[in-house]
């Protein structure tokens, strides 16, 4: 089962890098490189709109990987996707006030008219906003190492917004076709796997569930809480480079870093599939209280994650030069000192995956709220600073800095309180 489930989460991240990397060349030629960084820039703000989800998301992952085949973990992902479908439904009546209240044009220092900017902004943020409580629901799924089950529908969906994608540059020049395009078919996947996943899992008539749901709302509550504040710490900290690169560079460099990092992160989606398999591997353990077996499976982990990253950073920014002129058609070509500096923060980062996901396991979660926060303003500071000054580079130096002072801390922190042990 664990065999089958890590080749399958390796297919559908597989098959995500493969689109992702396909699309480029085909939406740099189709919108140009400033429309292509707003774009990366509205994804950015989906993606910290995404974590304000209270983390329901994570916690319904966490309950199915250590409450196996049990109603309650069903009923919690119900609950959990029931309550991310209200906070998405605010978040996108908010951002719709936002964006008609001021100029976003200007914000992002875009080239595109105004209200081409807004339009383009809530049509990514809508389409990527209401996949997350389906997303959210299937993460049952995945918690129970069942993602063979799911994997064909999702890959198909990857697959179909490049298609649609490609056809769509091939008859039209409108950038909100192109993106409406590529984005639609992974969501229609999300829903149809959702749908399929809660009529299997969710029989009892509706009567019957009422007070059950109530239940699994306070304890999607309770265990959401921290990972929310863990999550909402870490996108500010690390995932809004974006958002203070266009807003104080331009678009344009913004989507100079996009591409850069969406190169490297190749390495931190694969390393996902791993964490995707030893979170649920590492509660089980520790819910036997096989301390030994627990200490070694997070060793080797460790170890071979690290490695992983240093080895494919070094490929990878060996081939930069080839692959960016064939992969951006020369468009764009990202300085050197990004891409050793994304480099350096893929390895770092894989180790504290590792630690992130053993700690998820045996529910260390509040000192990874603690830290995360802690982190949060001076990530900020370092990356407004740095930037002015370097460029892009100065955003990921930051990420680099306040990582490597995360990284020693949980050591610490595990070496001190035997938590492995």
């Amino acid at each position: 089962m664990s065999l089958s489930n890590t080749a399958a989460n390796l297919l559908i991240r597989s098959s995500g890098i493969g689109v992702q990397l396909m699309l480029v060349p085909i939406a740099v030629t189709t919108l140009g490189k400033d429309t292509y960084g707003l774009w990366m820039t509205a994804m950015s703000l989906a993606l910290i709109a995404s974590a304000l989800d209270l983390g329901a998301m994570n916690a319904v992952f966490n309950i199915s990987a250590r409450k196996r085949f049990q109603l309650g973990a069903n009923l919690c992902a119900v609950a959990a996707s029931r309550r991310t479908l209200f906070i998405v439904s605010g978040l996108l009546i908010l951002l719709a006030i936002v964006s008609y209240s001021f100029d976003v044009a200007q914000l992002l220092n875009t080239q595109q008219p105004k209200n081409s900017t807004r339009a383009l902004i809530l049509l990514v943020c809508t389409i990527s906003l209401l996949t997350l409580p389906f997303s959210v629901f299937n993460q049952l799924r995945l918690g129970r190492l069942e993602a063979a089950r799911i994997a064909p529908a999702l890959v198909l969906g990857n697959l179909g917004g490049l298609v649609a994608a490609w056809i769509v540059s091939q008859v039209s020049n409108s950038p909100f076709a192109f993106i409406a395009a590529a984005l639609l078919p992974a969501f229609l996947a999300q829903v149809t796997t959702a749908l399929l996943g809660f009529a299997r899992y969710t029989r009892l008539p509706v009567r019957c569930l009422t007070a059950p749901l109530i239940c699994a709302n306070h304890r999607i509550r309770a265990e959401g809480s921290p990972f929310f504040v863990v999550q909402v710490a870490t996108l500010g900290s690390f995932h809004i480079d974006n958002l203070i690169i266009a807003t104080m560079l331009t678009s344009a460099r913004a989507a100079e870093y996009s591409l850069a990092n969406r190169f490297f992160s190749i390495i931190s989606i694969v390393l996902s599939v791993f964490l995707a398999t030893s979170w649920p591997l590492y509660a089980k353990l520790a819910h036997n209280q096989n301390s030994g077996r627990l200490h070694d499976a997070f060793k080797r982990n460790l170890l071979l994650s690290v490695g992983f990253a240093a080895a494919s950073a070094l490929i990878l920014y060996a081939l930069r030069g080839t692959f960016f002129q064939h992969w951006t058609r020369g468009t764009v070509r990202p300085e050197s000192d990004l891409m050793i500096a994304l480099g350096l923060f893929a390895v770092v980062n894989a180790a504290i995956g590792n630690i992130s996901a053993v700690l998820n396991a045996t529910n260390n979660i509040r000192i990874q709220a603690i830290v995360a926060v802690a982190m949060l303003l001076p990530n900020v500071l370092l990356s407004v600073l740095l930037v002015r000054q370097f460029g892009p580079v100065g955003t990921v130096s930051a990420s680099i800095i306040c990582a490597m002072t995360m990284l020693c801390i949980y050591f610490w922190y595990l070496k001190k309180f035997r938590k492995l042990r």
